[in-house]
């Protein structure tokens, strides 16, 4: 590694790629832990209507 690339990525002891790599996982990983309430509820509900449709779809075929 050449003394510029050296400089591009650390600078004052601190290494920018391990920084930015640190930053963006713990972003994705906070997102993650922020959406997982909505997406189970999201998954609730689709379960809730698909099975409401179930049973309207059995009973119209029991009836018949």
């Amino acid at each position: 590694m050449t003394n510029t690339e050296l400089t591009k990525t650390q600078k004052n002891g601190i290494d920018y790629n391990a920084e930015m790599k640190r930053i963006g996982s713990t972003f994705i990983k906070d997102c993650a832990e922020d959406a997982k309430p909505k997406v189970e509820k999201l998954g609730a509900d689709l379960f809730s209507l698909a099975y409401k449709r179930f049973v309207d779809w059995l009973n119209y075929v029991l009836a018949a």
